[in-house]
C-alpha cells in the first residue's frame, strides 16, 4: 500500500515537470497595434495600406477628414498636429503594459515585413528598451542639438519622427509630456525628449541605428538596394549593416529612391513570376468608339488649335486640361505628335488600368527603336534632370514587365478625373523648367504617383529633334527625310509591303529580260510624294547638252531630270540604296559585293510629249542601273517602260510599286521608249 502511495506522488511530480516548461513557453506576448495620422486620402496613404494587408496588418488611420494645421513639412518645421491627434486616439491605451503601439508616418512609407517579424527583432536587439525610434544619418530640424545626442556604438546617431513603436503606457507619457501646438515641430519635440538623459533613461528610449526594422532612407539611398530571395520576393537590403529592415521610410528627398522599391518589395514583383497584380482587371467592359467618324457632322462647329502659331505649349497644356475638367470628363488622354500609338486598344488599356489599379497619372511605354530614349525616367538627379535607375534598361526592354512608379512621364498621359480636381496650373508650376518637367515636378511635389505601363507593347516614339528644320527648308513632305532618325516609320510609309519576301531564302525574284530583274521596292505613295517634291522644287534641266550641273558641263544623255543633291536627298538616297537595294542586287547578281554602295549621278526624269517623250539607246556609265517607275502606264501616260536592244527585250512599266530593274553595263544598252 506505501509503495502505490509513492509512486502516486512521484507520477504527479513527474506531470508537473512537464508542464511548468510548458507554461513558460507559452506565455503572452504583447498586442501590436499599428497606427497612421493622415488627413487626406493619398497615393502614398494607399500605398502604405496596400503594404500592410500584404502582410495582413491592420493599420489604424487617425485624423481623416480633419483640417491639416500642422504646416508643410516639405519646405518648413511643423507636424505637431500629429502628437495632438495620436495623443487623442491612443488615450485607451495609455495604462496597458500589454499592447506595443507602431506608428509610422502615412504617406511615405512602406512595409516589408509582418508584425511578428517586427515584435521578435524588437525582443531581440532591443530588450532594454520601452521605446524606439529610427535612426538618420542628419540632426535636424536644429543643428545645434547634435553634441547633446548620445554617442552610438555602431550606425546612425540621430532620430528620425517618422517611424516609432514602444509600449503603450510608456509611449503615452512620451506624447504627452508637454503641450504641443498644430504647428509645433514633431521632431523637435521627439528631439528634446530624447537628448534629456533623465527622459531617455526613465523611459528607456533607443534608436534602431543599424536598420534592423525602421530604414530611412534620406541620405543612405545608395546603401539601400534590392534583393530577391530564393522564392523570388523582392527584399529591401541595407548594404551598410548587412540587414533586411521591416519598415521603409522615404523621408525628405529621398521619396523617389521609396518609389523606386516600393515598385517591387511588399509582394508586388517577383524575379520568378514578375508583376504580381497585372492582369487582373475585372471590373469594367470597354468599347472605344470612333466618335468623331460617327458622330462629328451632327456638331455646328469645331476647333482645332494651332499650337505653334497661335499659342504656347504651356499655355495649349493647361486649356486642355481646363477643358477636360470643365466638362467633368472621367479621363483627359494627352498625346503628343511624337507618339506614334501601334496598338489599336491602348485606350482601353490604360483605361482599365486606371480604374482596376488605381492609377490616376498612367503613360504607356513608348520609345525610339532600337534606342534607349523613352517618354519616362527612373530616376531624377539632384538638378532636377534625367539619372537612370538601375531597373531603367529592364524597363524598357521589357525584361521586367508590370506597371512602374517613376519620376517623370511624358508625351502620352492618361489622367483621371480625381486626379484633374486637384491640378490648378501643373504646367506653370516651375516655369523654369520644360512643360512637362513642370507638370512631373508638381506631381511628386504633391504626392502625386505617375506610372508607366509596360505590359503592351504600344508603340513608339518619333525622333522629332530635326523635322522643324526640314519645314523650314521649304519640304512638301519632310517624312521622306527621316529615313534616318525614324527608320521604322520610314520602311512602314515608304517600303512596298512585299518588299521583304523577296529577301527570303529560295524566293526567286522575276527577270522581266536576260539580266535585268523586276521585284517591289518602293510605296505607292513614295512615288506620289517624290514626284510632288520634284515639281514642287521645279528646277527640272533644259533636256540639252549643256548642264552646268556636271563637272565640264556637259551631258552625253540628256534627260529633263532633278538630281537627288538639288533637293537636299542624296544623302537620304545612298542609304536607301545600300540598305535596300544593296541585298537584292547581291541577291541576284551573286559575287558583285560592295558596301557601302557608291552612286554620283542620282535623278529623277520627267517624260512629257511637249518636252522630252524619250531616251535615246545608251549604255549608262555603271556597274548596275536601278530604274523606278513613279507613276503608272493606262493612269498617267501611255507607252513608256524600258528597251534593252541588245536581247530586244522591253521591261514595261505597268505599276507604280511594283517595278524596279537592275541592268548590269557590260550586259545591257538600253533605250527609254516614247511616252505620250
Amino acid at each position: 500500500m506505501l509503495r502505490r502511495v509513492y509512486l502516486a506522488v512521484q507520477m504527479l511530480l513527474l506531470i508537473a515537470a512537464f508542464l511548468l516548461p510548458g507554461l513558460a513557453v507559452c506565455r503572452s506576448e504583447p498586442e501590436i497595434v499599428v497606427v497612421t495620422v493622415a488627413t487626406e486620402d493619398t497615393d502614398g496613404l494607399r500605398r502604405l495600406l496596400k503594404s500592410a494587408e500584404h502582410y495582413d496588418i491592420k493599420v489604424q488611420v487617425f485624423g481623416m477628414g480633419k483640417e491639416w494645421k500642422g504646416g508643410d513639412t516639405r519646405v518648413s518645421q511643423g507636424g505637431g498636429q500629429k502628437i495632438r491627434i495620436l495623443s487623442e486616439e491612443l488615450k485607451h491605451y495609455k495604462d496597458r503594459d500589454d499592447v506595443i503601439i507602431l506608428f509610422v508616418d502615412a504617406y511615405d512609407v512602406v512595409f516589408t515585413a509582418g508584425t511578428l517579424t517586427i515584435l521578435d527583432r524588437f525582443q531581440t536587439h532591443f530588450k532594454d528598451k520601452r521605446i524606439l525610434f529610427g535612426a538618420e544619418p542628419y540632426c535636424w530640424p536644429d543643428e545645434s542639438l547634435a553634441p547633446d545626442y548620445p554617442v552610438v556604438e555602431f550606425g546612425k546617431r540621430f532620430l528620425n519622427s517618422g517611424l516609432f513603436l514602444g509600449y503603450a503606457k510608456e509611449l503615452y507619457k512620451m506624447i504627452t509630456l508637454k503641450q504641443v501646438a498644430d504647428d509645433d515641430d514633431d521632431q523637435l519635440y521627439y528631439t528634446m525628449i530624447y537628448i534629456d538623459p533623465k527622459l531617455r533613461k526613465e523611459l528607456k528610449i533607443g534608436l534602431d541605428t543599424m536598420s534592423r526594422i525602421f530604414q530611412n532612407l534620406n541620405g543612405v539611398t545608395d546603401d539601400v538596394e534590392l534583393q530577391f530571395d530564393d522564392n523570388g520576393d523582392a527584399l529591401a537590403y541595407n548594404a551598410a549593416y548587412n540587414t533586411h529592415p521591416a519598415i521603409l521610410h522615404g523621408n525628405g528627398p529621398s521619396k523617389k529612391h521609396l518609389n523606386y522599391l516600393a515598385n517591387y518589395v511588399s509582394g508586388q514583383w517577383s524575379s520568378i513570376s514578375g508583376c504580381s497584380f497585372c492582369g487582373k482587371k475585372p471590373r469594367i467592359d470597354i468599347t472605344v468608339m470612333d466618335f468623331l467618324t460617327e458622330y462629328g457632322s451632327q456638331y455646328y462647329s469645331k476647333k482645332v488649335i494651332n499650337g505653334v502659331s497661335e499659342i504656347g505649349e504651356r499655355e495649349a497644356r493647361q486649356e486642355a486640361l481646363t477643358f477636360a475638367s470643365r466638362f467633368d470628363t472621367e479621363f483627359l488622354f494627352s498625346l503628343d505628335g511624337d507618339a506614334m500609338l501601334t496598338n489599336e486598344k491602348t485606350l482601353q488599356i490604360l483605361v482599365e488600368s486606371s480604374i482596376n489599379y488605381d492609377l490616376g497619372i498612367v503613360a504607356p511605354l513608348l520609345g525610339q527603336p532600337n534606342k534607349m530614349f523613352t517618354n519616362f525616367w527612373g530616376a531624377v538627379a539632384p538638378n532636377g534632370y534625367y539619372e537612370r535607375s538601375e531597373d531603367y534598361l529592364a524597363i524598357v526592354q521589357r525584361k521586367r514587365i508590370g506597371i512602374w512608379n517613376v519620376p517623370f512621364v511624358t508625351t502620352a498621359l492618361l489622367i483621371n478625373k480625381e486626379k484633374m480636381k486637384e491640378m490648378k496650373t501643373p504646367y506653370f508650376y516651375d516655369k523654369n523648367l520644360d512643360v512637362d518637367m513642370s507638370f512631373c515636378k508638381w506631381a511628386r511635389d504633391n504626392g502625386h504617383f505617375m506610372y508607366v505601363d509596360n505590359e503592351e507593347y504600344f508603340g513608339f516614339l518619333i525622333v522629332s529633334d530635326d523635322f522643324n528644320d526640314i519645314v523650314h527648308k521649304g519640304k512638301l513632305h519632310p517624312e521622306m527625310w527621316e529615313i534616318f532618325e525614324n527608320r521604322e516609320l520610314w520602311e512602314a510609309r515608304y517600303l512596298h509591303p512585299d518588299y521583304s519576301k523577296q529577301l527570303e531564302e529560295g524566293y526567286e525574284i522575276d527577270q522581266a529580260c536576260p539580266d535585268v530583274y523586276d521585284y517591289p521596292l518602293v510605296s505607292e505613295r513614295f512615288a506620289k510624294e517624290m514626284i510632288e517634291e520634284m515639281e514642287h522644287f521645279g528646277k527640272w534641266s533644259d533636256g540639252s547638252n549643256k548642264d552646268e550641273r556636271l563637272a565640264g558641263g556637259y551631258e552625253n544623255v540628256p534627260t529633263r531630270d532633278i538630281h537627288m543633291n538639288q533637293i537636299d536627298f542624296e544623302r537620304q538616297w545612298l542609304f536607301f540604296l545600300d540598305e535596300y537595294v544593296r541585298p537584292l542586287q547581291e541577291k541576284v547578281f551573286t559575287g558583285y559585293y560592295h558596301r557601302p554602295v557608291e552612286a554620283n549621278m542620282m535623278f529623277v526624269v520627267r517624260y512629257r510629249p511637249d518636252e522630252q517623250p524619250s531616251l535615246r539607246p545608251h549604255h549608262d556609265a555603271s556597274t548596275f542601273s536601278v530604274d523606278i517607275a513613279l507613276n503608272k502606264r493606262g493612269v498617267d501616260y501611255e507607252g513608256g517602260g524600258v528597251r534593252y536592244t541588245r536581247y530586244n527585250c522591253t521591261a514595261p512599266a505597268d505599276q507604280v510599286d511594283k517595278k524596279s530593274v537592275f541592268a548590269p553595263l557590260e550586259m545591257q544598252l538600253e533605250t527609254g521608249k516614247r511616252s505620250c
